[in-house]
């Protein structure tokens, strides 16, 4: 449960910049879709079971 909700809270976090970056950074957006796949291949490496 603490990974799940750990994870909700980084998502909500992530959900909060890219909705105040959006207008101001638009490149940001390659650099978020960057940190999303290396945070999912790291949710992979811990947790092979669940993701998949």
């Amino acid at each position: 449960p603490w990974l799940i909700s750990a994870w909700w809270r980084i998502w909500e976090e992530r959900n909060n910049r890219v909705f105040r970056d959006t207008f101001s950074w638009p490149d940001s957006v390659a650099h978020l879709v960057q940190g999303d796949i290396q945070f999912a291949i790291r949710l992979k490496h811990h947790c092979p079971s669940t993701a998949g």
